[in-house]
């Protein structure tokens, strides 16, 4: 006679199995956290106490590496021990099958899919987030250790690059800490390097002294669950430095701001499937798809302020603007030409590329045979420029600020007055109301306003509006190489951005799986291998697991690398598993 419900055997092998689990998992887990700690340890960015914190957060993300062996070797261990003191033979013969045998393991099974699944979209998210704020985002012990070792620090999105010779730590001043600062030490020896997103060197400087101030919070952040990112405020005392290709002084002080993202919003692994699913829905949640979206906007607000400003210039002849201090400057000139590709040389008459390094911009073409800025003073004077070129371009802006046109000329004769006299067409001895100042060989008029500034819309856009409205600019101006090669690289950033969530996902599933099919793989194996030995055993249910779990790692990076490809590579695993599985429970019953 069948025992339909052997409740005391299915509660006994319940109990067995789960105490094994729970020990197993707990030493693996102790030392797959101990193997991610050592080595932010031994190079000086974590404490020791922090070490311990560390190894305590990463338990559960770890689970999704520990569980699979774990289960396999706790489902092995438990049934094997039955089938040697020959329990299984008793069970057999009080009329059980192995269907019923096997209710604990797949029951074991189905909860600890559902539960590391649950886990792999609420929990370990957070607690990757919160390892890599103690990783991350203590920004001074970062720069500390760096300075010790004798090596720069790169800041998270690899873009710029910091070496200094020596730091010192000082008190935050109480009106800095009220605005939210709460590090503040002094470099010395400083040289920072900021990057190209592409390829090449955007901006460098190096100063003697440098002032640092970091602040928490950022542009990034969207809760306090989430994480803080930090901004970076960089003072540098007499620096020398400059876009590549040009080196300039600074008598007085500049200053750098940057942001330093908290890296739960760059990498997919820290992102819950919710998360997942707004970053497929907005790549701009991914860092690189991020920057090349402000850099496409970038470039569209320079073509739309350049098209607006030739209109003016084509229509009135002048265009009037104003600078931060609030001074009009007046741009005397017959319109603006684009020049793509060019690095310098007179085009034309009155058309000549300003700025050697530059790949592209726009040429101010010169009215009766000059070019002129008219700047109102505070005290009610006009400073003339005339220049025979003259350059305009847009620089790239920071986050959260506005586009701001610079204006470069060459071979420039000033002359300062005190009257708004219309300009004669060639420069006299004489300027209105002043004298002339000289020929200098260029001058640059920085930081003009823009009226009704596209930037801001532009960045607010969705990715698709964006790319669709820079493929809309190069149909009609195909020529544009420069804004082609950044709309390639922001449609390449979204694919591959597409591709990592989507792989992330699905690694998770397959995981998640794999760990409920081991448990049973596991006890059919140690239910069949009866006489061996438990640890020869566990091999037959261990080296699948290993294989399953190499494939769906190896699977995640070739989908996040070549698409759908990879997502046979990720689900071949678990397949592999389930039909072993199944091949085994099969000849368990011919047994």
């Amino acid at each position: 006679m069948r025992i339909a419900r052997p409740s005391t055997l299915w509660r006994f092998l319940s109990g067995e199995l789960w105490k094994l689990l729970f020990v197993t998992a707990l030493v693996m887990v102790v030392v797959f956290s101990f193997a991610l700690a050592i080595k932010p340890l031994a190079d000086g960015r974590i404490s020791s106490l922090d070490a311990l914190w560390l190894m305590a957060l990463a338990a559960v993300p770890m689970l999704q590496y520990a569980l699979p062996f774990a289960a396999g070797f706790a489902a092995t261990l438990s049934y094997h021990r039955m089938a040697q003191d020959n329990e299984l033979t008793a069970v057999y013969a009080g009329g059980m099958s192995h269907r019923a045998v096997l209710v604990p393991a797949m029951i074991s099974g189905a909860v600890l899919s559902v539960a590391l699944l649950l886990m792999a979209d609420q929990a370990m998210p957070r607690f990757w987030r919160k390892i890599q704020e103690i990783v991350t985002n203590d920004f001074t012990r970062l720069i500390s250790s760096s300075i010790a070792r004798g090596q720069s620090l790169v800041a998270p999105d690899g873009r710029r690059v910091l070496y200094a010779d020596k730091l010192i730590e000082r008190e935050v001043d109480p009106v800095a800490a009220s605005a939210g600062a709460v590090k503040h030490f002094i470099l010395l020896g400083v040289v920072v390097i900021e990057r190209k997103i592409g390829t090449g060197l955007a901006w460098q400087a190096s100063a003697a002294r440098a002032s640092v101030t970091v602040y928490r919070g950022g542009d990034d952040q969207e809760s306090e669950e989430r994480g803080r990112s930090l901004t970076v405020v960089m003072r540098l005392a007499d620096s020398v430095g400059g876009k590549k290709g040009g080196t300039t002084g600074q008598a007085g002080e500049s200053t750098l701001s940057f942001v330093v993202p908290s890296e739960w919003r760059e990498d997919p692994k820290f992102f819950s499937f919710a998360e997942m699913t707004k970053a497929l829905n907005d790549p701009r949640r991914l860092s690189d798809a991020a920057a090349l979206h402000r850099g496409v906007a970038s470039m569209l607000a320079e073509r739309s302020a350049a098209d607006r400003l030739r209109a003016t210039l084509e229509r009135d002849g002048r265009a009037t603007m104003s600078d931060l201090s609030g001074r009009t400057v007046m741009i005397r000139a017959a319109g603006l030409a684009r020049v793509p590709g060019i690095a310098s040389g007179t085009l034309s008459e009155g058309v000549t590329s300003a700025t050697p390094t530059a790949k592209d911009g726009f040429a101010l073409l010169a009215k009766g045979g000059w070019i002129e800025a008219r700047t109102t003073l505070e005290d009610g004077r006009v400073r003339v420029q005339r220049a025979r070129r003259a350059w305009a371009s847009v620089p790239p802006a920071l986050e959260g600020e506005a586009s701001l046109l610079s204006i470069r000329m060459q071979e420039v004769t000033t002359s300062g007055g005190g009257s708004e006299a219309e300009p004669t067409t060639e420069p006299s001895g004489e300027g209105e109301g002043g004298a002339v100042a000289g020929v200098i060989k260029e001058y640059e008029i920085p930081n003009l306003r823009l009226s009704d500034d596209p930037l801001p819309g532009l960045v607010a856009m969705s990715s698709e509006e964006l790319r669709t409205k820079a493929r809309q600019r190069l149909s009609s101006e195909p020529q544009d190489k420069s804004l082609a090669s950044a709309l390639a690289r922001y449609d390449s950033a979204v694919i591959n951005g597409e591709r990592e969530v989507l792989s992330k996902l699905h690694e998770r599933i397959a995981a998640a799986m794999v760990s409920g099919l081991m448990v049973v793989l596991g006890a059919v194996m140690g239910m069949r291998l009866g006489s061996s030995y438990p640890l020869a055993v566990y091999l037959w249910s261990f080296l699948p697991a290993l294989g399953a779990v190499l494939l769906i790692s190896g699977g995640q990076r070739a989908m996040a690398a070549w698409g759908a490809p990879g997502l046979v590579i990720i689900y071949g695993g678990a397949l592999a598993m389930g039909l072993l599985t199944f091949a085994q429970y099969r000849a368990l019953k011919w047994t």
